[in-house]
């Protein structure tokens, strides 16, 4: 051999690892291609560094090989523990290959990876993630090997992708081990016995019976042991089980007894250009996309058109404590979510009986209260009445308590009282002050606390008078008393002995004080009242002098508005003062009219020994209890304040990505406060949000998982829409009966619900608290195979859900007992699809299943819903099988698949063009004219772009939607859904500026505005328009890249339909790494020798550094030059482009003498962050880091290269190391560069390299 020529090329896929001492020996693998490169220049130069030694000394160092195997680089080696440098597969005491016994093929337990249904489910771990993507990976090449071989052998009977129907060797085998053994008639038996195991097996495989398939199979094997038929059969088994580590390594066997191993690596051109691409796109996905991104930019919901929620100032349920006999035993400390906190009664009653539950424990753990509530003005009031809590023994504080809570005006006192501590608020939190020792506040959540505090503080800037409020009032509560009358009876609730200040508040609307305080503060107006007579039958005609005297000098109650709600109503005078739905007679009976809440019974006798005789007095009472309580826990509580939606504030804790939670404050440090708690208290918050389906996606994972915890909520809002409690789990979450529920969300109904007193019952029971708790302790554990639904009812489970959500049934507009809501948008499918796949389902059924929706079209048995409620019937029924069109949302869901992608726990293998580039995800504006309809809070929106060629838009959108049985299947139909529309159910809204905006690919936006394409605001309760059209070509903004870049569509030529050739031209040579604007010459001269840093002072370290920089400039220049290629797809180039600026950012740092021409984006980057984009980057191009796996060892290279590793630890052990497995490869690599000379000479077909040195 020349001594210019490299080793043969067998020394590439066969050459054993060696380890480094103290590391176990690893099997080999082979070098995979080097695609998107292929047979490229960088693909060309990176092998000749793996064939020359370079990649042997990082190996030796513990950095995988050029296309590594995932299991080494994500450190996931457990599989080859008992593996000796001998064994090619670990455990194995024979060679299936040389005619063993059954025992030597069948791989024992511990060989082949499984997916152990009780393990520990830790698929929120990003580790865990990705070893299932990569070994998905990998058990598809497999399956693509087998494919190849087995289509050169003739047949497809071993496919990997299902079972094999017949054996290996079929009616003429090509194996003569096989032909020979077939003349005799023991081996003739013995193949027709496992081909009647393996045709078994089949049918079992096609009935689902994996666990019986398996023993077929295995029977099967152990008669014909050189047959890969039922190695195959294994295989597929275990691929569609999920354990893709477990089908590689049948596979792998299989692929072994086929002997032609050389022809059996995965053809580079078509399919493993689309495992490679979907590899690429998934990295750069997850490197741009973020949990706390898609929060940010992504709502769980479609946007009402009214911004402001609605205020609900009082609440109407009985004070429920969240603490039970199970939560007190529990060990540790508690913690609870009370999600829409309201007027924080439960929080109070919680308080009381946590107070006598420790008191007679005697402990001293902490507690933790999160109170939570979508509008500010409610976190507001309750953080007034905190405060007046906290100041023990003071009377005024407790009367001021008792107005603030249960009255709509209040006497000069009381309103005086409630000024000062909303002014002391105001001033404390002003100062970024504590509140109190046991409140916490973070500096985010104080701007919309001060806003409605200020606006109380400003007496509603003298908006509302006393009369108008009062009058208002009582109007409104003798409203709500007829409502409650026409649903649950004429039933009056009024306290024992408080039958005179019942006919006082209906007569005047005012809560007389008694006693020594009305002697005091009130003496002419109670002797004005004492002076009329009044009788319980009905209150009399009101007297003018009294009224005159309260409006004169009583105030409103300032915490019964909400000035952002004022400010946003719909269709009101601005003198119209809010909406009262209360009465205070009634509330305080509620106050104690809980079984559970056992302060006090509202009877007579009860009332006589506490001494009320009036409705002040039971308030007081409930807040003096509820004081005592905090005086005696404060120490050990913290409370913590927070204004924010239910589901979005849950599901950022779930993901750790609340940023409410700030700086340390006090003795308080957000950093350790709970993101699980033993109870989640929703209140009737789900009937807008989603129903039981938020419940359990977003609530139940922030429960502790402990039998202890609980959930619980209720349904208030559209009580009579539902026939029972199934029905309204069927509703949202599709599932057909409790049991698949519990299954499949990791709940149990808890015995000791409140519901389920009524179970079955329809109605009324939903007001009553369902509470739910986990299934299992410890962490959540995989669903069981017998437990599973099988693959297509979870593929007709998902396309039901994507059809319920793009095509609601239509809903009355104005029924509030029939308001069952759709909030929520297609971002809510891939949420389901990652929980579906954390409960063990196979990751390769969802990458299916959406990659058939992403191809705009479905085949499936579920249908649209058909009626308001989609019953547990309704949700059961199969229809037969059709195709059914979803391209209108076809563009919303790729845009979403390319966002999602890199949080998906999956890989997503589909069809290429299906997903676009991350890069082309833009944010888009459309200014809309003013709404023309009423009923705007509704969550029932969405933008709709209409192809005006097709003619005007239908005046009811649904029926040429719907693609079924009941729908419109004209050719017009087909039409509209094929290229007239596009439909977006996820888009942010302002109506202050009636702005849309929204996520979308580029190349959707280009071809809307090079046709002529209008956009509408659509509502899907009623499927008509609430808006006019507008032009996309003249109205669309291009706002922002997803990945952050090109901010302004100014200076993006392909997004607008006019452009300068000049910017154009400018665009491209900025783009473009092979100027010297973006890749500065010194990088790219291959012949250089780079410059060493004056502070890298020591010889061992000078040459790492040299031979290090080298190879960084090596990389750079065959990136640079491969861009320049004609007919590069730009997608390649872009990524390519990438590459080549983090490599010369990362010399840079190497190089503090070099300058590049125009800052990069990684110019201010932090060390440890450069090192990730560097490393991101080449995983997506090349499939090897060139810096070891290892973190630490990562960073002390890092430091050496970059010059911050300080002299005393120069040279440490580690470098020595390194330096001196690289230079046993220097001669090495002198001969590489020797024969590439030589080569370079010789001429060559276009774009083709030796094949001793390209990767395949």
């Amino acid at each position: 051999m020349d001594d210019s020529e490299p080793r043969a090329s067998t020394s590439r896929n066969n050459t054993r690892r060696t380890n480094a001492p103290g590391q176990r020996n690893l099997p080999p693998f082979d070098i995979r291609d080097m695609s998107p490169f292929g047979d490229s220049a960088l693909g060309d130069f990176m092998y000749g560094m793996e064939s020359n030694g370079f990649g042997s000394m990082l190996r030796n160092n513990g950095v995988p090989p050029m296309g590594f195997d995932p299991r080494d680089f994500f450190g996931s080696d457990d599989y080859y523990e008992n593996s000796t440098d001998d064994d090619e597969f670990p455990n194995e005491q024979g060679s299936s290959g040389d005619g063993g016994s059954s025992e030597d093929n069948r791989p024992p337990a511990n060989e082949v990876p499984a997916d152990n249904d009780d393990s520990d489910d830790d698929s929120s771990s990003g580790d865990s993630k990705e070893e299932e993507y990569w070994a998905m990976y990998r058990a598809e090449e497999q399956k693509m090997k087998l494919r190849k071989q087995q289509a050169k052998e003739g047949t497809q009977k071993h496919s990997s992708i299902g079972p094999s129907d017949t054996s290996a060797s079929g009616s003429a085998p090509k194996d003569t081990k096989q032909t020979e053994s077939a003349s005799t008639p023991i081996a003739s038996t013995a193949e027709e016995k496992s081909t009647q195991a393996r045709n078994r097996g089949n049918d079992l495989y096609r009935k689902g019976l994996f666990d019986d398939a398996t023993k077929a199979y295995f029977e099967a094997l152990s008669l014909t042991p050189n047959d890969p038929a039922p190695l195959s059969n294994l295989s597929a088994v275990h691929f569609e089980l999920g354990n893709y580590s477990g089908s590689e390594v049948y596979a792998e066997k299989a692929l072994k007894l086929l002997e032609d191993e050389e022809d059996t690596n995965v053809d580079s051109s078509v399919e493993k250009d689309k495992i490679l691409k979907s590899m690429a796109m998934n990295i750069a996905s997850k490197k741009s996309s973020s949990w706390s991104k898609i929060l940010d930019e992504l709502s769980i919901y479609r946007p009402s058109l009214e911004a402001e929620g609605e205020y609900y100032d009082v609440g109407h349920d009985p004070p429920n404590p969240e603490l039970d006999s199970k939560m007190i035993s529990f060990k540790g400390d508690l913690s609870w979510m009370f999600a829409g906190i309201g007027d924080a009664r439960n929080f109070f009653a919680t308080l009381i009986h946590l107070d006598k539950a420790e008191h007679d424990k005697k402990t001293k753990r902490k507690f933790h209260f999160s109170l939570l509530d979508l509008k500010a003005a409610a976190m507001a009031k309750v953080l007034v009445l905190l405060h007046l809590l906290n100041q023990i023994g003071d009377r005024g504080a407790l009367t001021c308590l008792a107005y603030v809570f249960g009255s709509i005006i209040m006497p000069a006192f009381a309103y005086d009282k409630l000024q000062q501590t909303v002014t002391a608020l105001v001033d404390k939190l002003q100062a970024s002050s504590p509140v109190a020792d046991w409140i916490y506040i973070s500096e985010a959540q104080r701007a919309p606390l001060l806003r409605q505090l200020r606006s109380w503080q400003q007496h509603l800037d003298g908006k509302y008078d006393t009369a108008t409020f009062r009058q208002h009032g009582l109007l409104q509560a003798s409203q709500g008393k007829m409502g409650r009358y026409s649903t649950h009876g004429a039933e009056d609730h009024v306290p024992p002995f408080c039958e005179r200040d019942d006919v006082i508040f209906w007569t005047y609307g005012v809560v007389m004080p008694q006693g020594e305080l009305a002697a005091k503060h009130e003496k002419q107006l109670l002797q004005l009242i004492e002076g009329q007579k009044l009788s319980p039958r009905g209150p009399p005609l009101p007297d003018r002098k009294i009224t005159d005297y309260i409006d004169r000098n009583w105030k409103p109650n300032v915490t019964l508005v909400d000035i952002d709600w004022e400010a946003k109503r719909q269709n009101r005078d601005s003198k119209d003062p809010p909406d009262f739905t209360f009465n205070p007679p009634e509330l305080a009976y509620v106050m104690f009219a809980c079984q559970e809440f056992l302060l006090f019974c509202p009877d007579e006798q009860h009332a006589k020994i506490f001494g009320l005789s009036n409705l002040l007095e039971y308030f007081e009472l409930f807040f003096r209890s509820t004081m005592l309580a905090l005086k005696e826990l404060r120490s050990r509580l913290c409370v913590e304040i927070v204004v924010g939606e239910m589901n979005d504030c849950l599901e950022r804790i779930h993901h750790d990505t609340w940023s409410t939670r700030g700086q340390k404050q006090g003795k308080f440090d957000p950093q350790q406060f709970p993101r699980l708690y033993n109870r989640v208290h929703m209140s009737n918050i789900p009937d807008y949000v989603g129903g039981g389906l938020s419940t359990f996606l977003f609530g139940v994972p922030l429960l502790q998982r402990e039998k202890s915890s609980a959930l619980n909520s209720c349904v208030l809002l559209n009580t009579p829409a539902f026939n029972n409690y199934e029905d309204y789990l069927a509703e949202y979450t599709l599932l057909t009966g409790l049991n698949s529920v519990e299954r499949h969300f990791g709940v149990e109904l808890r015995k000791d619900s409140s519901s389920l007193n009524g179970w079955g019952r329809p109605g009324v029971v939903l007001h009553d608290y369902t509470m739910w708790t986990v299934r299992s302790q410890g962490p959540p554990k995989k669903l069981p195979a017998n437990e599973r639904m099988s693959r297509a009812a979870v593929e007709k489970y998902l396309q039901a859900h994507l059809l319920k959500i793009c095509l609601p049934y239509p809903r009355p507009k104005l029924s509030a007992h029939q308001a069952v809501r759709t909030p929520l948008n297609l971002t809510v499918l891939f949420r389901l699809i990652s929980h579906l796949q954390s409960l063990g389902y196979p990751a390769h059924w969802f990458s299916d299943i959406l990659g058939q929706m992403l191809q705009g079209t479905v085949l499936t048995t579920a249908r649209a819903p058909r009626q308001l409620v989609t019953t547990v019937g309704a949700a059961r029924k199969l229809y037969s099988s059709i195709n059914i069109s979803v391209k209108p949302w076809l563009a919303e869901l790729t845009t979403l698949s390319s966002i999602w992608r890199g949080l998906l726990p999956f890989g997503l293998l589909c069809e290429d063009g299906l997903v676009p580039d991350i890069g082309r995800v833009s944010k888009y504006s459309l200014k809309f004219p003013t709404p023309s309809d009423d009923m705007l809070n509704r969550p029932h929106f969405t933008v709709v772009f209409w192809n005006t060629s097709l003619g005007a838009v239908p005046t009811s959108l649904r029926w040429p939607l719907l693609d079924d049985e009941e729908g419109d299947r004209s050719r017009k139909a087909i039409k509209i859904r094929e290229e007239g529309i596009h439909i977006l159910t996820s888009f942010q809204w302002s109506s202050d500026t009636t702005t849309a905006s929204f996520w979308l690919q580029s190349d959707v936006v280009m071809a809307m505005q090079k046709g002529d394409c209008k956009a509408y605001i659509w509502r899907l309760d009623t499927w008509q328009p609430v808006t006019s059209g507008v032009s996309v070509r003249d109205h669309i903004r291009k706002l922002a890249n997803w990945n952050g870049e090109n901010i302004s569509d100014k200076n993006d030529e392909e997004e607008l339909p006019v452009r300068s050739a000049s910017k154009a031209s400018t665009k491209t040579a900025n783009m473009s790494s092979s100027t010297q604007e973006t890749t500065p010459t010194p990088i790219v001269q291959d012949k250089q020798t780079p410059t060493i840093p004056a502070h890298i002072f020591n010889d061992v370290d000078r040459k790492l550094v040299r031979e290090f920089q080298i190879t960084l400039m090596r990389l750079v220049a065959a990136a640079d030059e491969d861009v320049k290629e004609p007919g590069l797809p730009n997608s390649v180039k872009r990524v390519r482009q990438a590459y080549v600026r983090a490599i010369a950012e990362y010399r840079k740092r190497t190089d503090p003498s070099f300058t590049p021409a125009k800052p990069t984006k990684f110019e201010n980057w932090p060390l440890g962050e450069l090192i990730n984009e560097v490393r991101e980057v080449e995983c997506m191009l090349l499939g090897a880091p060139l810096l070891p796996a290892d973190l630490k060892c990562q960073m002390h290279v890092a430091k050496l290269v970059a010059g911050t590793m300080p002299s005393a630890e120069v040279p440490s052990k580690e470098s020595l190391s390194f330096l001196e497995k690289f230079d046993q490869h220097i001669e090495t690599r002198k001969r590489y560069d020797a024969w590439k000379e030589k080569q370079s000479k010789q001429p060559q077909e276009p774009r083709q390299v030796n094949p001793d040195c390209a990767p395949h």
